[in-house]
């Protein structure tokens, strides 16, 4: 591919010149890493930042690719949440980053982008960052009963055994105090050692560490 067609982003200190003077002090730092430019911006200005950077002509960022989370927990402002614009007119790329703690929510831009209703969703669900005007904020990902946020760094352990098509009717239920069971063997936050061998009807079933035992073929005593 030509390097012509190839993304870039924007010169730093041009991009951060051009926000301050829409959106005075909305820009804490820059940072620049592999040609890659990355703002941070402060939680409470994010909304006012992306309607600039979506509607000025110089810039038309008019795609939000991605909205993610990070979890630092051992950060007073424990969450990053990420914002990958992209520009189709300037074929240019764009990274907002804002620092939020467990107790603060940040702006929503769904009205920005709608795109942003699934992504903070998603985020919401998975760290349990709240975003302050969503019109559904409701988990997108676990069920509605589920406790805790899954992708936070404290988030217990546990562990399913994978299944497939020789171990499907040996499947584990889910008990109430949130260990995983295989057969008579109980599996707490650390991968099992070794499962039962015997299946329905007496047939083996395949290790933790192995393949499963091959058949012994019909003719295996002619």
């Amino acid at each position: 591919m030509s390097p012509d067609y190839l993304s870039k982003y924007p010169n730093p200190e041009v991009i951060r010149t051009s926000i301050q003077t829409a959106v005075p002090d909305a820009v804490t730092e820059v940072m620049e890493f592999r040609s890659e430019t990355t703002l941070i911006v402060t939680a409470s200005r994010i909304k006012e930042v992306c309607l600039f950077l979506r509607d000025d002509e110089t810039w038309q960022f008019k795609l939000l690719a991605d909205l993610a989370g990070v979890d630092w927990p051992d950060r007073a402002c424990r969450f990053d949440v990420v914002y990958n614009l992209y520009s189709p007119k300037q074929n240019l790329r764009l990274r907002l980053k804002v620092q939020v703690s467990e107790a603060d929510s940040v702006p929503s831009v769904v009205s920005v982008w709608s795109t942003a209703n699934w992504h903070e969703r998603e985020v919401f669900d998975m760290f349990g960052v709240k975003f302050e005007g969503h019109p559904n904020l409701t988990r997108i990902l676990m069920p509605e009963d589920w406790e805790g946020h899954p992708l936070r760094k404290d988030f217990p352990l546990s562990y399913e055994l994978p299944q497939f098509t020789h171990n499907m009717s040996d499947r584990p239920e889910w008990l109430e105090d949130g260990l995983r069971w295989f057969g008579d063997r109980q599996y707490g936050s650390g991968l099992p050692q070794s499962i039962p061998r015997q299946g329905p009807e007496g047939k083996p079933v395949a290790g933790w560490e192995g393949r499963p035992p091959e058949e012994e073929s019909d003719n295996s005593e002619a």
